[in-house]
């Protein structure tokens, strides 16, 4: 699984591209109006850009790439695969009962995004805490 990630470097490339599209898209109305483009069209785009960005940072090398991280990464896409799942199931299940007049789902911009943010958050956790001894 080794090579077929993308390299360390990626990681410096994407964090400050990321914070920058963050930040367009906090300030989305502004930007909006330098650009000359619709508001509702860029707030897509970048978020797009933000996904594809959160993507590539995931799907990139650690700097110490051993076994360990490795096991501990592929754990963690099947967790966050089952994770997607259950959130689908979820929602549909909350969507049927719950809704009055409206049936609306999440789209997929929020589910890739719930699924890759659990990822990293769970990897993280995962891979930087200490294993205790047993006595």
């Amino acid at each position: 699984m080794n090579e077929k990630l993308l390299s360390n470097s990626i990681r410096k490339i994407v964090l400050p591209i990321l914070l920058f599209l963050i930040l367009g898209l906090v300030f989305s109305a502004p930007l909006s109006d330098f650009i000359n483009l619709e508001e509702i069209r860029l707030n897509w785009v970048l978020k797009d850009l933000i996904l594809l960005s959160i993507i590539a940072f995931v799907f990139s090398k650690e700097k110490n790439e051993s076994s360990h991280i490795q096991k501990i990464r592929i754990q963690k896409l099947i967790e966050c695969l089952g994770f997607g799942v259950v959130v689908v199931i979820f929602d549909s299940l909350s969507a049927i009962f719950y809704a009055q007049d409206s049936f609306e789902m999440k789209n997929s911009y929020e589910l890739l995004l719930l699924i890759f943010s659990y990822f990293l958050i769970s990897f993280y956790i995962t891979k930087n805490t200490k294993k205790v001894a047993k006595a």
